[in-house]
């Protein structure tokens, strides 16, 4: 009886591991440092393996940045919101930070001055799926030509104490995602609500939630693994 009760609990540890190591990368993660050992954010996030933090330091970054689907659950996190700038150079370049992989948290930084969107979360034009699990935490956005945070076809996301402000059609928008119901409230109701309050552009149908409701697990896992000195 206890030697199988024993084996009982060896194989519960073991599924147990290997749930949480199939999360986000596991038990292994490493921080990749911008400038000091990446000279740009792109040369990091090109070098970072799921489950690492790209974590970019002070300074006016003049480059547009792109996840590729390969890259899933990474973190790119600044370590000052209003020191870590990316910066579009006034419309030259097109867009700041574009996402095409699940998991992806940006977080403590601004973005300004980009001829289209600070950052977009979308799948490939390849891929049918919407993409999963997606978060903007403490981002400002600023005078970008067409929007701050721009989510299409992408589901599971969250944006948290984010600006954004000077934007030729909308501060933040959200389309072609899904509706989920949220705490009784109807999700049209939903929409309507926080579009008036935030200046949000919706299109077709979509997914918003409330702080309160549980993160998507994706993006919950980067949120344990490298937890935000910035939140208090």
């Amino acid at each position: 009886m206890i030697r199988a009760a024993h084996a009982a609990g060896v194989a519960g540890l073991l599924v147990l591991v290997l749930t949480i190591g199939g999360c986000g990368g596991g038990k292994t993660w490493t921080a990749r440092d911008v400038p000091e050992e990446y000279a740009t954010i792109q040369a990091a996030v090109d070098a970072a393996q799921p489950g690492d933090l790209v974590r970019v330091g002070p300074g006016v970054y003049r480059e547009q940045v792109v996840v590729g689907k390969g890259k899933h659950d990474i973190v790119i996190r600044g370590t000052d919101r209003n020191r870590v700038v990316l910066d579009g150079g006034d419309g030259t370049r097109f867009n700041g930070i574009v996402v095409h992989a699940d998991g992806i948290a940006v977080e403590n930084l601004t973005v300004r001055g980009y001829a289209s969107d600070g950052i977009l979360f979308t799948p490939p034009k390849d891929v049918r799926d919407q993409l999963n699990g997606w978060r903007v935490s403490f981002v400002t956005a600023a005078n970008n030509g067409l929007h701050g945070v721009e989510a299409l076809r992408s589901r599971g996301g969250t944006i948290d104490h984010s600006l954004a402000s000077g934007h030729g059609v909308a501060g933040f928008r959200i389309g072609n995602c899904r509706i989920q119901h949220h705490h009784g409230v109807g999700p049209q109701k939903m929409i309507q609500r926080v579009a008036h309050l935030a200046r949000f552009e919706i299109l077709d149908q979509i997914e918003m939630r409330h702080l309160s409701e549980r993160m998507n697990p994706r993006v919950r896992a980067a949120s344990t693994r490298h937890r935000h000195p910035f939140a208090g």
